[in-house]
C-alpha cells in the first residue's frame, strides 16, 4: 500500500463531500486530530476504520487505496490527472439524483459500444 495515495484520496474525497476534518471525526466517532493524522500520514487507519471511511464516502476500501488521479505515478500526465480528479470531485459534489442520471448515461453509452 502507498500511504501517500491514501492520504491524497482521503483529503480529496473529504473536500469533494464538503466535510471538514472535524466532521469526519464526528462521523467516525474519533477526535478530529486522529482523522487529521490519517490525512497527513502520521497514522494509517485500521481495516475497520478504512471500511467506515469508505462507507461514508460511498466507495470501496480498494478505491481509497488506489491512484484515483489516473496518473499511476506518471508525472508527465499531470493535466490528465488533474482532469480525472476534478471529474471525480465534481461527480461526488452532485446530488444523488444527478449521480444516478450520470450512472444511467454511462450504462447506456457502454451498451452502445457492445
Amino acid at each position: 500500500m502507498q500511504p501517500e495515495l491514501l492520504q491524497h484520496n482521503l483529503k480529496t474525497l473529504r473536500k469533494a463531500h464538503g466535510y471538514t476534518q472535524a466532521d469526519m471525526g464526528r462521523k467516525l466517532n474519533i477526535q478530529r486530530q486522529s482523522y487529521a493524522n490519517y490525512e497527513n500520514g502520521n497514522r494509517i487507519p485500521s481495516i475497520e476504520m478504512l471500511s467506515k471511511i469508505a462507507a461514508i464516502f460511498k466507495v470501496t476500501v480498494d478505491y481509497l487505496l488506489q491512484d484515483i488521479t489516473g496518473s499511476a505515478g506518471d508525472t508527465s500526465s499531470d493535466s490528465t490527472a488533474y482532469a480525472i480528479t476534478d471529474l471525480i470531485t465534481d461527480y461526488l459534489s452532485l446530488p444523488e439524483s444527478s449521480q444516478k442520471e450520470i450512472r444511467q448515461f454511462i450504462a447506456f453509452k457502454k451498451s452502445m459500444s457492445d
